[in-house]
């Protein structure tokens, strides 16, 4: 996944939902979004600062789907680890509450902004250990327990021109 040289770069392990024509047809994955900005402290400057650099947001890697994720009653460790090092685990203990809680304050607020989601966006649902802090060069693991693994690589980004 390529960041910015000389920037900020983090991973975020997350719960991925991909809009259906109605919300019963709404698919889940195992994912990640890939934090990154051309400014190193960008998030010493605070809320606007991020706001302002998209959140951070420089791309989202989509896995394997969790199929009847609504009626997924397992609970599921995840653990981020970078670098062959755990940085942080977490126990979700219920997928659909937790993901359908982020997707609900998305589509309300869309809503109220006379935004148009349409069928096939993605939504990530909320760094599930946190923002873990990595550099171009570093190698992450997110393992979802039973619903798989998610392997990459942060590489330095390079201009489309």
């Amino acid at each position: 996944m390529p960041v910015f040289r000389g920037g900020f770069a983090a991973i975020e392990p997350e719960f991925i939902i991909q809009l259906g024509a109605n919300r019963a047809a709404d698919r889940l994955f195992i994912g990640a979004e890939i934090a990154s900005s051309p400014i190193p402290a960008i998030n010493d400057y605070g809320p606007i600062a991020v706001i302002s650099d998209f959140g951070n947001n420089n791309g989202l890697l989509i896995g394997a789907e969790v199929p009847d994720w609504r009626d997924h009653t397992e609970e599921v460790r995840v653990i981020a680890e970078i670098d062959g090092e755990i940085i942080a685990e977490k126990v979700v203990a219920t997928i659909a509450q937790n993901a359908e809680a982020a997707l609900d304050f998305l589509v309300k607020l869309a809503e109220r902004k006379g935004f148009e989601l349409p069928e096939g966006t993605y939504v990530s649902s909320g760094a599930i250990t946190g923002v873990h802090e990595a550099e171009i060069g570093s190698t992450s693991r997110l393992d979802f327990g039973s619903l798989g693994e998610l392997h990459l690589e942060l590489v330095e980004a390079t201009p489309l021109v």
